[in-house]
């Protein structure tokens, strides 16, 4: 099984994933071969894919105005499920 635009369509449409053109190419260079003589999985798909949009959003995150940032972390609150540390 390989990445291919239609599973990128599905995981728009059923996963909710945020995946934009840049990243599709990203994806599709990537996974949209057979690293021969394995063969990937469904899951495997799926679990890389995860990883490379949780990256590729990171990346984008970092990109943003500092200000803008900074709304995104108060109105978000901490990543991650963490508590955040009281300020000393």
């Amino acid at each position: 099984m390989i990445a291919t635009r239609r599973l990128i369509r599905e995981l728009r449409e059923k996963a909710r994933m945020r995946i934009d053109r840049d990243l599709e190419a990203l994806i599709l260079e990537r996974l949209g071969t057979e690293p021969y003589p394995h063969t990937y999985t469904e899951q495997d798909l799926f679990e890389q894919i995860r990883k490379l949009v949780m990256c590729y959003g990171r990346t984008q995150e970092e990109a943003l105005p500092e200000e803008v940032a900074k709304w995104y972390t108060k109105r978000e609150g901490p990543k991650g499920g963490e508590a955040q540390q009281p300020q000393r």
